[in-house]
């Protein structure tokens, strides 16, 4: 299971590392997935923000999350 921390003073979450399953559609609107990839201490004031970053980091910068509900930890 992962949580998301927060960080009081900050006012900032943070997913602690964790295998990351990333979904996201491209520009060719294909589905892809970025499996298990470690996230470090990734800076977000929230879940929304959170995906985009992760997405951003993982699986590149120009792609969008394809619908899901909340960050997905496999393992």
């Amino acid at each position: 299971m992962h949580r998301l921390v927060h960080d009081s003073e900050k006012k900032l979450f943070r997913p602690e590392t964790f295998p990351l399953t990333v979904r996201f559609t491209n520009s060719h609107n294909l589905q892809i997935r970025c499996i298990r990839v470690p996230i470090r201490r990734l800076a977000c004031s929230n879940v929304t923000q959170c995906r985009r970053e992760a997405t951003a980091r993982t699986c590149g910068h120009g792609n969008s999350w394809e619908g899901l509900s909340s960050l997905e930890a496999e393992g």
